[in-house]
């Protein structure tokens, strides 16, 4: 843009547009990769607390509200109030974001989401995700939480404005395993 000066607004507009979305892009990669970095490599300097995970639930899907009523989907919040837990703030919130976030990209239009908890007989708890969307090949459920891989977006979704890094469960899976917790997938 800066050494072609004679390009029309309308081309202007969209290079500026392509610019921004790849900052976007750069900025998710740069915090996925700073979470997962911080949980391997230093765990010791995450600062735990008293955490309500309804809370926590509710402004995340106060920040995708937008995004989620431009798809028509629904969330439901059915966290029970006394699902409290001692952990990470930020690691908790990116736990429900990443996921969030995934079904606004992956699952489809007009789908919905429920998180809902409950207290074990050992006293911990356990939290169940689920969206109502396209879902994924059982072939790639035992991967979907490694580190870059990501599903075909050809064939897994159709929110082109946004392609991942394939990180974003991987800092779900950290995020639980620092809690002391563990995670899967199911259809």
């Amino acid at each position: 843009l800066v050494d072609c000066e004679d390009l029309d607004g309308e081309r202007q507009k969209l290079f500026i547009q392509r610019a921004y979305l790849q900052s976007l892009r750069l900025s998710d990669l740069l915090r996925d990769i700073s979470i997962v970095t911080k949980i391997e490599e230093a765990p010791e300097l995450i600062k735990v607390e008293e955490l309500c995970l309804k809370d926590i639930l509710s402004g995340v899907l106060d920040e995708f509200s937008a995004k989620i009523q431009e798809r028509g989907m629904e969330a439901v919040n059915l966290i029970g109030d006394d699902s409290r837990i001692k952990g990470s703030p930020s690691l908790v919130y990116a736990i429900f974001r990443n996921l969030v976030e995934n079904s606004c990209k992956y699952a489809g239009k007009n789908t919905m989401i429920t998180v809902r908890s409950e207290k074990t007989e050992d006293g911990m708890i356990r939290v169940m995700y689920k969206d109502s969307g396209k879902g994924v090949n059982p072939a790639m459920l035992e991967r979907i939480f490694e580190r870059f891989f990501r599903i075909d977006a050809a064939t897994g979704s159709d929110y082109r404005d946004d392609v991942g890094s394939g990180l974003g469960l991987s800092v779900v899976r950290n995020a639980v395993q620092f809690h002391g917790g563990q995670i899967s997938a199911y259809i």
